[in-house]
């Protein structure tokens, strides 16, 4: 029998979500709101792998939009397996890029003192190289971009639609879909990332120390798919058509790991690219000044997704 929640609880679970997990983990594997399923048990992780759940059911009838349609997180099966190809390619240009430029544009954008737009400049500086984008007119579409990738689940499709027809003409790539993910997830990623090693004692910040940091507090806090149909697991009957929702920042969750670096078809391969941009703002830029950075940005260190 799955535990249902009231609204209140589903607030304390967006809003306090260690709270929660503490108040609810221990006698349930599972609980429920409407058409929602959260996931509490980490023995149940390996529910990501069911081929009964779906991460392209998510966005519906938005999932062949042309804003979206080359996203690899939004796909299944092999159309996933294709598309995370050629994100990967991207991925290991940006790291070579991150490795051979970094400290010459890191100079070119850097100011006195850091702030959120000398770190969206490094970011767009490195991707106008990687997929040929000026800067110029990233920076000129920059909250259109975000407005695309944010809360997509629930967005409607005139107002994705309104967002992609300012952009589409104005920008040019090889694979531009692709390209929107990229920037759009990976400037409130860095903020976020940014904020949390400063946090930490530790003065080298080695890759394996960074992704370290973001396993314990991971810029988005769960992953979700569909059910595709009724199915049974492991003496839980999980209907059709529900939202499971996987915790991945919860201290009981002992996969964490294993879920937010690589697991199943939603294999992070954003978490190399992260690392690299992180060590090298870190290796360009003065601590003191990126303390500053962070007293700046830390009303947006915090990106719980709200559904």
């Amino acid at each position: 029998m799955i535990k249902k929640i009231s609204y209140k609880d589903f607030e304390e679970y967006v809003s306090d979500p260690h709270k929660f997990m503490i108040k609810f983990s221990k006698e349930n594997q599972i609980v429920k709101i409407e058409n929602y399923l959260i996931v509490l048990d980490p023995n149940l992780f390996n529910l990501l792998l069911n081929e009964n759940l779906s991460c392209e059911a998510r966005v519906s009838e938005l999932q062949n939009h042309p804003s979206i349609e080359d996203w690899p997180m939004y796909v299944d099966g092999d159309r996933h397996k294709k598309i995370r190809k050629v994100s990967q390619e991207y991925a290991i240009k940006t790291i070579s890029v991150l490795k051979n430029n970094s400290k010459e544009i890191w100079k070119e954008v850097e100011s006195n003192k850091i702030n959120s737009l000398t770190v969206e400049s490094f970011i767009l500086s490195i991707y106008e190289i990687v997929f040929d984008i000026p800067r110029g007119v990233l920076f000129s579409l920059k909250e259109d971009i975000k407005k695309l990738h944010t809360s997509v689940l629930t967005r409607s499709l005139k107002d994705l639609n309104y967002h992609w027809e300012k952009i589409k003409n104005k920008v040019t790539a090889k694979n531009l879909s692709l390209a929107l993910f990229m920037i759009s997830d990976t400037i409130p990623s860095i903020k976020h990332t940014v904020g949390c090693c400063l946090a930490s004692p530790s003065k080298n910040l080695t890759h394996n120390l960074i992704k370290e940091i973001v396993s314990k507090n991971p810029p988005f806090r769960h992953l979700s798919r569909i059910s595709k149909r009724p199915f049974r697991f492991k003496n839980i009957e999980i209907p059709e058509n529900r939202v499971l929702i996987f915790p991945i920042f919860s201290p009981f969750n002992v996969k964490i790991k294993e879920i937010e670096f690589g697991y199943g078809e939603h294999k992070c391969i954003g978490v190399a690219t992260l690392t690299h941009f992180v060590r090298s703002i870190f290796e360009n830029g003065e601590k003191e000044n990126l303390y500053e950075y962070h007293k700046l940005e830390s009303s947006s260190l915090s990106m719980i997704d709200k559904f």
